[in-house]
C-alpha cells in the first residue's frame, strides 16, 4: 500500500508553473506516462501484425480482434470510469498501471508460444494441438483487449485526473500539460509500430513478441516509481478525495443555519446517467461522432488509396506527415486558446476538419456519380475525363490527383482533429465535477468505441472498394453533424453563460439532483451547525 512521504519542498512552490519542483512532478507525471503508451501502441501493432502473418490470405481474424477489442471498451469504460471515481488517486492509477502491464506481458507470452510452433506450425496447428492452439490464441486476443482497459484507466487517471488536480484552476498551464500528453500518445502511436515492425522483421517473431511483451512487464517498475515520485512531491495529489462537504443554501433554518451536505465519490451510481446529465453532452456527443468515419489514416483508407493506385512508400509517407499535422496542433493548441478561449478552440478545430475534408472529399464523390451517371461527366470536367482510362472509368476508381487531393485534405483534416479533441478534454477536466470525471471519460470511451465499431462493420458490409466513396459520403456527413451539435452547444452556451457546475459553484449540481429527486448523488447525512463554525468544519 502506498504511503506518502513528506515533500521537501512547500507545496506551495510546487503550484508555481516555472518552479524547480513543478518541473520535478510534471516530468515525473509525463515520463511514466511515456512508458505506459509505448508499451500498449507497440503491442496492439504487433498483435495486428501477428495475425496478419499467421493469415496472409484472410482479414478474418483481424477483424474479429478489432471487434472484440471495441466490445470490451464498450461495456467496461463506464466500469473502470466508476472504479477511479470510487478510489484515492494512487491506487486506482497503480491498479491500472498493473492491468495494463501485466496482460501485455500475458499476451505477449501466449502469441510468442503460438509463433514458435510449439503447438504446431503457426496458422496450421497439428490436429492433436488444435485445440491447445486456439485456446492460446483467444487467450492472448483477451488479454490484449483487456490491457486496453487498463490502458483506458492510466488515461482517465493520468492524463485526465492528475493535470486537473495538479494545475487547479490555472487555465494555460493546464492547456499546456494537455498537449504534452496529446503530443507523447501522437509520437508513441507513430514511433512504437515503427521499432515493432523492425523487431518483427529483423528478429524471429516470437522472440520479438517476447521482448514487447517483456518490456510491458519491466516497464511497470519505474512507471510506479515515477509516479509515486510525483506523488511525494506534491500535497495536492497526496490530497484524499473520500469526502467533499459542500453547504446547499436551499434551506436555511430560523437561527439562520445552512444544511450541509456531505458528498463521498464512492457511492455508486448509474455512469450512463451521470453521462448523460452532463451539460457537456452535445459537446461530447460531437467528439464520439468523429470515431465514426473512415476519413482517417486507418486499415479501410490505406487500402482504398493502395486499390486507387498510390505505392505504399506514397501511403507510408502520408501517415507520417499526418502525424506530423497532428503533433502540429498540440503546439499551437494553447496559444489559440489563450487568445480565443477553449470553448472557442474547439469550434475552430472541428470547422477546419470539416472544411479540409470536404474540399478532399467532394471532388471524390462527384467523380464516383459521374462514372454512374453518365449526365453528372459535366461536374468533372472534359479534360479530367480525358485524362482517366476507359478501363479506370469503367472501374470507378478515381485518377491519382484526385486521389491525392483527397489523401492530402485528410492529413491536413487531422490539426483541426486533435485541436478539437484537446479542447475537449480541457473543457471536460474544467467543468466536470472532479468526483464525476472518471466516469464521464469512461462512458465517453465507450461510446466512441462504440461509434468506431460502427464505422468498421459498415466497411465490412460495403467491402467493395467501388462502393468505398458512399462510406466517404456518410462519413463527410458524421462530421458535419458533429460540427452542427458543437455548433448548438455553443450557441447554448453563449446564451446561458459559462458551466452552471462550474467550481465557483460546486452546489448547483446537488440543485439539480434534488429538484430530480435522484438519490445518486451521495447525500449521506446532514447536519445543523452555527456559521461561526463553519470555517473550523470545511475540509
Amino acid at each position: 500500500m502506498y504511503h506518502p512521504v513528506p515533500s521537501i519542498d512547500s507545496d506551495a512552490s510546487s503550484n508555481l508553473p516555472n518552479s524547480q519542483q513543478f518541473r520535478s512532478i510534471r516530468s515525473s507525471i509525463l515520463l511514466s506516462y511515456f512508458m505506459a503508451s509505448w508499451a500498449r501502441r507497440g503491442m496492439e501493432f504487433t498483435i495486428a501484425l501477428v495475425l496478419i502473418d499467421l493469415y496472409p490470405d484472410s482479414l478474418l481474424l483481424v477483424s474479429i480482434y478489432g471487434l472484440v477489442d471495441n466490445s470490451v471498451r464498450v461495456t467496461l469504460g463506464g466500469v473502470i470510469g466508476s472504479y477511479l471515481d470510487r478510489a484515492e488517486r494512487w491506487p486506482g492509477a497503480r491498479n491500472c498501471y498493473m492491468l495494463q502491464n501485466g496482460l501485455i506481458f500475458g499476451a505477449g507470452a501466449g502469441m510468442s508460444v503460438v509463433l514458435s510452433g510449439v503447438l504446431g506450425e503457426p496458422g496450421t496447428p497439428t490436429e492433436d494441438m488444435k485445440v491447445w492452439y486456439w485456446l492460446v490464441v483467444v487467450a492472448s486476443l483477451g488479454m490484449t483487449s483487456v490491457s486496453g482497459v487498463g490502458s483506458l484507466g492510466i488515461t482517465i487517471a493520468v492524463e485526465k485526473n492528475l493535470p486537473k488536480q495538479l494545475c487547479g484552476e490555472d487555465s494555460s498551464t493546464l492547456s499546456q500539460l494537455n498537449a504534452s500528453f496529446r503530443a507523447i500518445d501522437l509520437v508513441c502511436q507513430l514511433a512504437s509500430p515503427i521499432l515493432s515492425g523492425c523487431l518483427m522483421t529483423y528478429l524471429q517473431p516470437p522472440a520479438a513478441v517476447m521482448a514487447l511483451g517483456t518490456y510491458g512487464f519491466l516497464a511497470w517498475v519505474p512507471e510506479l516509481w515515477l509516479l509515486q515520485r510525483a506523488f511525494s512531491a506534491s500535497a495536492k495529489l497526496r490530497a484524499p478525495k473520500t469526502v467533499v462537504t459542500v453547504p446547499l443554501d436551499l434551506v436555511t433554518g430560523s437561527n439562520g443555519t445552512i444544511p450541509q451536505l456531505k458528498v463521498v465519490p464512492g457511492v455508486k451510481k448509474s455512469s450512463w446517467g451521470v453521462y448523460f446529465r452532463q451539460h457537456l453532452f452535445l459537446a461530447n456527443m460531437s467528439l464520439a461522432l468523429l470515431y465514426m468515419t473512415v476519413l482517417s489514416l486507418g486499415f479501410l483508407m490505406t487500402s482504398y488509396l493502395r486499390w486507387c493506385g498510390l505505392t505504399e512508400a506514397e501511403v507510408s509517407l502520408y501517415r507520417g506527415v499526418g502525424a506530423l499535422t497532428g503533433l502540429l496542433a498540440t503546439l499551437i493548441f494553447p496559444a489559440v486558446r489563450k487568445k480565443i478561449g477553449v470553448a472557442e478552440c474547439g469550434f475552430l478545430g472541428i470547422s477546419y476538419q470539416l472544411l479540409t475534408l470536404s474540399i478532399g472529399v467532394i471532388p471524390v464523390i462527384l467523380y464516383c456519380l459521374e462514372w454512374r451517371i453518365p449526365f453528372m461527366r459535366t461536374f468533372v470536367g472534359d479534360r479530367e475525363a480525358a485524362a482517366i482510362s476507359n478501363e479506370d472509368l469503367l472501374q470507378g476508381v478515381p485518377s491519382l490527383g484526385i486521389t491525392r487531393l483527397l489523401i492530402s485534405a485528410v492529413v491536413a483534416s487531422r490539426t483541426g482533429l486533435w485541436l478539437f479533441d484537446l479542447a475537449m478534454t480541457q473543457l471536460v477536466q474544467e467543468e466536470v465535477q472532479e468526483f464525476e470525471l472518471g466516469t464521464v471519460c469512461g462512458v465517453q470511451s465507450s461510446i466512441q468505441a462504440g461509434c468506431e465499431t460502427l464505422s468498421f462493420l459498415a466497411g465490412v458490409f460495403l467491402k467493395d472498394p467501388t462502393e468505398f466513396w458512399t462510406l466517404m459520403l456518410g462519413s463527410l456527413c458524421v462530421v458535419s453533424a458533429a460540427w452542427l451539435l458543437y455548433a448548438i452547444y455553443m450557441s447554448r452556451r453563449n446564451r446561458v453563460g459559462a458551466s452552471p457546475y462550474s467550481e465557483a459553484d460546486p452546489t448547483s449540481w446537488l440543485r439539480e439532483q434534488q429538484q430530480h429527486g435522484d438519490e445518486s448523488v451521495g447525500l449521506l447525512s446532514e447536519q445543523q451547525q452555527n456559521p461561526c463554525d463553519e470555517e473550523d468544519t470545511a475540509p
